[in-house]
């Protein structure tokens, strides 16, 4: 069957049809109302889907942004409540040198 040609099906399903004509149940129009929702329907907009993805995606940047600047804002110590790293850093590195200016004096 996957090896059909399209002519012979087609030959095959015009004579399929031309052998069953339609009955006199079928409604008035009705292909033509099955043609107009054919033409109703419309190809996905894969635009769409990817501008859904990437505002979701910014959304979820945002929020978790503004959840790392609440607990950064928690977390970390004041600047008032104890000295700069630079101060620490600075006696610590001098320490060594002030103990040995005053073993000299």
């Amino acid at each position: 069957m996957a090896n059909m040609d399209l002519v012979e099906l087609e030959r095959k399903l015009i004579a399929a049809a031309r052998a069953n004509p339609p009955s006199d149940t079928v409604p008035v129009a009705f292909e033509k109302r099955v043609m107009a929702r054919l033409t109703e329907l419309h190809a996905p907009e894969y635009a769409v889907f990817w501008a859904r993805g990437l505002w979701r995606g910014a959304f979820a940047s945002i929020a978790a942004a503004v959840v790392a600047f609440a607990l950064h804002m928690i977390v970390a110590p004041r600047a008032d409540e104890s000295e700069f790293f630079a101060d620490q850093f600075e006696s610590a590195m001098l320490a060594a040198v002030d103990q040995e200016q005053e073993v000299d004096l």
